[in-house]
C-alpha cells in the first residue's frame, strides 16, 4: 500500500509547472489535477477521505491518514501550531525546521 508521503508520479514536468504557480489556489489546483491530493474537505462534517481498503484496515489497526492543514493567515498558523504540537515537530519540509 502507498504510504501517502511520496508520489511515484512526480516528474520533471511538475517542476516546470511549479514556476507558474502564483498563489495557494494555483498550487492546490495543480495538486488536484495531477492526482497528488484531493480537494479540501471538512474532517468534522465530511469525514476523513479514505478508500474502502483503508476503512477495512480500521478493523485491525489504526492506519495513518495524512492531513495537510491550510491556514487563513500567519496568525492562524501560529495559533494552530501553538495548540497542536505535531504541526511543528512533524514539519521536516520548511526552512524553519531545517535550521
Amino acid at each position: 500500500m502507498h504510504d501517502g508521503l511520496t508520489n511515484p508520479f512526480i516528474g520533471d514536468k511538475v517542476s516546470n509547472e511549479m514556476k507558474e504557480i502564483e498563489d495557494f489556489d494555483d498550487w492546490l489546483e495543480l495538486g488536484i489535477e495531477r492526482g497528488f491530493c484531493g480537494p479540501p474537505v471538512c474532517s468534522t462534517h465530511d469525514g476523513i477521505p479514505t478508500s474502502e481498503e483503508e476503512d477495512l484496515e480500521w478493523e485491525e489497526y489504526d492506519p495513518c491518514v495524512h492531513v495537510i492543514r491550510p491556514y487563513s493567515g500567519p496568525e492562524h498558523k501560529a495559533a494552530v501550531e501553538e495548540n497542536h504540537s505535531p504541526s511543528t515537530w512533524r514539519d521536516t519540509w520548511s526552512k524553519k525546521a531545517k535550521v
